[in-house]
C-alpha cells in the first residue's frame, strides 16, 4: 500500500513539472514585453521602416498573448496533487494588457498626424486649382502646378496615402482603439475633399485644350493694351519739364524716381508675356504657332529714363553733399570715397550733355559736377607726405594765396572750403 502511495506521489510531481514547463514561455513572454522600446517604434514609424502591418502585427500578438493566459485553467489536476494558476495568470496577464493600452496610445497619435499632413496637401491642392483664374498670370500658374502634380504623379500618391489612412482606422475598429470624435469627423472630410480634388483634375483635363485657346488669345489683348502703356511710359518720359531746370529739384527726382519705378514694372511684366507666349505655344500646334511679341523700344524707354534720372540724382545732391565735404579739413577728407560720388556726378552730366538736346538743367549741374571733379583728386595731392616747403611756395605763388598748415599756427582751419575761396 505504501508503495502505490510514493508511485502516485512521484507521478504527480513529475505530471506537475511537466504541467509548469509550459509556462516557460510566459516568463519569455513578459520579458519581451517589458523590453519594448516604444521610443525606438515611434521613430521608426516616422521614418517608414514600422508600416501598418507592423502594427497589425504587434496588435495580434498581444491579442493572442491575453487570450492564452485567459485560456490557462484555473486549477490543474495533476494526478493527487491541484495547482491553482489563479495568482499566475492575475500577474502575467497585465503585461500584454499594458502593451495594447501603449499601442492605443501610439496608434491614434500616429493616424491623426499623417491624416492632417494628408488633408492639408488635399486642401492645398484644391486651392490651386478649384479657384477659376481670372487674369493669365493665375492660368499659367495653375497649369505649372497641374505639370508638377503630373510629373511627380501627385494624385496617385495621394490615393495611396488616403487608402493608407483608412485601413489605419480599419485596424483601430479592429482592435477597439478609442479614436476622440475630433480626429473621426477630421478622417471623415478626407473622403469628400480627395473626391473633389479627383473631380478637378478630371474636368481640368478634360477641358484643358478649350482653356488654352481661350486664354491665349486673353493674353494676345492683353499685350495690345500693353503696347498702348508702353507708348503712354515714352510720353511721360519725355515730358520736356525733366530736362528743365527747376526751383524744387526734389520734386522733379520724384517724377524721375516714379518713372523708373513704373519701368521696372513693365519690364517684368514684359518678361511674363514672353513666358506666358512660350507656354502656350508649347502647346500649340506647330502650324497655329504665332511669332514671339518682344519690346524692343523698351530698351531705349529705360535708357532715357536712367539718363534723366541719374541727372537728377545728381541736381539734387551734389549741393547738400558738397556743403557738407566744405567743412573737413583737408588732411582729413576721405579722397577715394569722394573722388567716386564725383566721377559718378561728372559721367551723368557728361552724357547727359552728349545725349539730351539742349536745356538749361545740364548747364546747371555740369559746372559743379566739373569742379568737384578737379578739385578732390587735388586735394588728394596736397596731403602727399612729398610735398616740401619749396612746393607750397611755388604752389602760393601760382594761387596768390599763403596756405595755412600748421593747426597750431592757423587763423583758421585748412579746410576745403578755405582751398575753394
Amino acid at each position: 500500500m505504501s508503495a502505490e502511495l510514493h508511485a502516485a506521489i512521484i507521478d504527480a510531481f513529475r505530471e506537475s513539472h511537466v504541467y509548469l514547463e509550459t509556462f516557460s514561455s510566459f516568463r519569455q513572454m513578459v520579458e519581451d514585453n517589458v523590453m519594448t522600446d516604444w521610443d525606438a517604434m515611434k521613430k521608426q514609424q516616422e521614418e517608414g521602416s514600422f508600416l501598418l502591418e507592423d502594427f497589425q502585427t504587434r496588435l495580434e500578438t498581444y491579442r493572442y498573448q491575453s487570450q492564452t493566459i485567459d485560456d490557462i485553467q484555473d486549477m490543474k489536476e495533476c494526478g493527487s496533487v491541484s495547482i491553482d494558476a489563479r495568482q499566475l495568470k492575475s500577474q502575467i496577464a497585465p503585461s500584454p494588457a499594458g502593451c495594447r493600452m501603449k499601442m492605443a496610445e501610439i496608434l491614434p497619435r500616429v493616424v491623426h498626424e499623417m491624416q492632417t499632413a494628408l488633408l492639408d496637401e488635399i486642401n492645398f491642392a484644391n486651392q490651386k486649382i478649384s479657384s477659376a483664374p481670372k487674369t493669365v498670370e493665375q492660368f499659367h500658374a495653375m497649369n505649372e502646378f497641374l505639370v508638377e502634380c503630373a510629373e511627380n504623379h501627385k494624385h496617385d500618391e495621394l490615393d495611396d496615402r488616403f487608402k493608407e489612412v483608412q485601413s489605419y482606422y480599419q485596424l483601430m475598429d479592429q482592435y477597439q482603439i478609442k479614436v476622440d470624435s475630433l480626429n473621426r469627423a477630421t478622417f471623415q472630410s478626407l473622403g469628400p475633399e480627395f473626391a473633389h480634388l479627383t473631380n478637378m483634375f478630371e474636368v481640368l483635363d478634360a477641358t484643358k485644350e478649350d482653356n488654352m485657346k481661350t486664354w491665349c488669345n486673353t493674353l494676345e489683348a492683353d499685350i495690345v493694351e500693353f503696347k498702348k502703356a508702353i507708348k503712354t511710359l515714352k510720353a511721360d518720359a519725355d515730358d520736356p519739364r525733366l530736362i528743365e531746370d527747376a526751383e524744387f529739384p526734389e520734386q522733379m527726382l520724384i517724377i524721375a524716381s516714379n518713372l523708373k519705378d513704373r519701368y521696372t514694372e513693365f519690364e517684368n511684366i514684359a518678361k511674363s508675356n514672353l513666358k506666358y507666349q512660350t507656354f502656350f505655344q508649347e502647346h500649340t500646334p506647330p502650324e497655329q504657332q504665332k511669332q514671339l511679341v518682344r519690346y524692343p523700344e523698351l530698351e531705349s524707354i529705360s535708357s532715357d529714363i536712367n539718363l534723366k534720372l541719374g541727372l537728377w540724382q545728381t541736381r539734387c545732391e551734389i549741393g547738400p553733399k558738397t556743403e557738407l565735404w566744405k567743412e573737413t579739413l583737408i588732411s582729413e577728407i576721405p579722397v577715394q570715397e569722394w573722388d567716386a560720388q564725383c566721377t559718378k556726378w561728372y559721367k551723368a552730366v557728361v552724357r547727359a550733355d552728349r545725349e539730351l538736346p539742349n536745356n538749361s538743367l545740364v548747364p546747371a549741374v555740369k559746372e559743379a559736377a566739373t569742379v568737384w571733379k578737379q578739385l578732390i583728386p587735388t586735394c588728394g595731392e596736397l596731403r602727399n607726405p612729398a610735398l616740401q616747403d619749396r612746393h607750397w611756395q611755388k604752389l602760393e605763388e601760382l594761387v596768390g594765396f599763403q596756405f595755412e598748415r600748421d593747426p597750431e599756427t592757423w587763423s583758421e582751419p585748412f579746410t576745403l572750403e578755405l582751398l575753394l575761396k
